[in-house]
């Protein structure tokens, strides 16, 4: 089943940021968030990381580096 037919069904991950859900494939973690067109990945990360909030504390082209 592909993320953009059923972008539910990814667990929601609040400690991360407001509207994650991260959906394992493999050896790696796809962090994402539901938008009208249906989907918009935000992070892929490999599942063996220590993941935590201040991984995702300034997202992309939100400013920060």
């Amino acid at each position: 089943m592909a993320l953009g037919n059923a972008p539910g069904i990814g667990t929601e991950r609040p400690g991360l940021g407001e509207s994650i859900r991260m959906l394992p494939h493999g050896r790696y973690l796809s962090f994402y968030r539901e938008t009208p067109k249906p989907v918009r990945i935000e992070r892929v990360m490999h599942g063996a990381r220590d993941i935590d909030g201040d991984d995702f504390e300034t997202w992309p082209g939100e400013g920060g580096d």
